[in-house]
């Protein structure tokens, strides 16, 4: 960055600093913080963003929401590489955890936790928070997301070991397509093919046929993100609502005009 570009940049941060100190309310002040602290990680400025990291922890103290700030931020700790101070802070929102007996009030929160967790690849403490949250349906779908979003950022390995353990078809699918998606676009071809063949299979399993199309239309987009043109055609083709069958021929089409622009 040249000197002039880092000089508005750092001009920037300050206008923003000076929004979030402004903001009345704890909770929405520490969010704003945080959303500062991780725009200056990825402008390598990592002093700053932790002097800013430090902003919203304190924030985050004047606020009956604590635990829900306190958990956001272990995330964006993890995400940025402070181990030591996201495990911390996952502890700290753990204990305050510890003493809310209302289920609604946790749910959120342990989410993020279990994020962070993985983060750190702590799978086992992962998998314990997750195991805390009380509706099944949402313990399968914090699975599923943590799975993509680990997908996303590059870190495919760790994806498909958290994908596996998804036990409903339909979101394992959807996991493990977000997963094949990730890796063709990160080159990784054969891969790719191996892990989107997974999530068709596993797609064959659900039974409700709407659901099945709606995860079909995915991994058609997968496979020709992969360049597999004919294959993704072939699953789209197999898909049974009419509608769900459109899309993802579109999607398909899409994704080749694309591949020809690049």
């Amino acid at each position: 960055m040249k000197a002039g570009q880092k000089e508005r940049a750092s001009q920037f941060f300050d206008r923003a600093l000076q929004v979030a100190q402004k903001i009345k309310d704890g909770f929405q002040r520490s969010l704003a913080f945080l959303n500062v602290a991780e725009a200056l990680a990825r402008a390598r400025q990592t002093d700053r963003s932790l002097q800013v990291i430090r902003s919203a922890l304190h924030a985050a103290q004047t606020t009956d929401l604590q635990l829900e700030a306190l958990a956001k931020i272990a995330v964006a700790l993890a995400r940025m590489g402070r181990k030591d101070l996201a495990l911390q802070v996952i502890q700290n929102a753990l204990q305050i955890a510890r003493k809310i007996d209302l289920e609604p009030f946790l749910s959120s929160p342990l989410k993020d936790i279990a994020k962070a967790f993985a983060e750190l690849r702590q799978i086992d403490r992962t998998f314990q928070v997750i195991r805390r949250i009380g509706d099944a349906d949402e313990r399968l779908e914090t699975l599923s997301d943590i799975a993509m979003e680990l997908a996303e950022r590059g870190k495919f390995d760790h994806a498909l070991q958290i994908a596996q353990k998804v036990e409903n078809d339909a979101l394992r699918s959807v996991a493990l397509t977000s997963v094949a998606a990730s890796l063709a676009e990160a080159g990784r071809i054969d891969r790719a093919l191996r892990v989107a063949q997974d999530a068709y299979q596993v797609a064959q399993r659900i039974e409700d046929a709407k659901v099945r199309s709606i995860v079909l239309v995915g991994i058609a987009g997968a496979l020709a993100e992969a360049g597999q043109f004919d294959r993704a055609i072939e699953v789209a083709e197999k898909i049974e609502d009419v509608l769900e069958r459109l899309k993802a021929f579109a999607t398909v089409a899409a994704v080749a005009r694309e591949k020809q622009k690049r």
